[in-house]
């Protein structure tokens, strides 16, 4: 089919379309224009599907920057935990002495390192992998906010076309 790669855009669109189809309905009241009321429509779906998900991965975009970097920095710098305030004891000191032993030990230095290294690179692999997609999202993307606007405008009118095309009898399509 050459529908079949856009038919997740399709119905996420008629999707969205039908539960916010009460937000259309309030602007329609309110606007005449049932083009000016679809778009605004659509347009606050954007911004509400979109803010978030932007916000998110903003967010998550800077965590993951920031524990790379103090990670390498502390890991550069051959600690990992800063001194216990005080006079050392008990199990806690022990666990402490033993946990430095381990990561200033030169192999486990240049392991994490390469570990590092590792995720630096499927880092940039996937940031590579997601400007090619890109496109491919952003046509889906436009689809799904054609569809919608198109399912506000004109869907009662679909739907009614649709109700005439049902091979059922007419009462039971009165039920429907």
């Amino acid at each position: 089919f050459v529908i079949q790669p856009f038919l997740k855009a399709i119905i996420a669109g008629a999707l969205l379309a039908y539960i916010f189809y009460p937000v259309y309905g309030m602007l329609r009241a309110r606007i005449k224009s049932e083009n000016l009321s679809a778009l605004l429509a659509t347009l606050i779906i954007l911004l509400v599907v979109s803010l978030p998900f932007i916000a998110i991965v903003s967010a998550m975009t800077k965590d993951v920057k920031k524990v790379y970097t103090e990670t390498k920095e502390k890991i550069a710098k051959q600690g990992l935990f800063r001194e216990l305030p005080g006079p050392c004891e008990g199990s806690a000191c022990l666990l402490k002495k033993k946990i430095d032993a381990v990561i200033t030990h030169p192999e486990f230095i240049t392991r994490v390192q390469v570990a590092l290294g590792k995720m630096s690179a499927t880092l940039v692999e996937y940031t590579s992998d997601i400007v090619f997609f890109l496109p491919r999202m952003l046509i889906k993307l436009f689809i799904s906010v054609f569809v919608m606007f198109y399912c506000f405008r004109d869907g009662e009118q679909w739907m009614q076309r649709l109700y005439q095309l049902l091979p059922f009898q007419e009462s039971f399509k009165a039920d429907l």
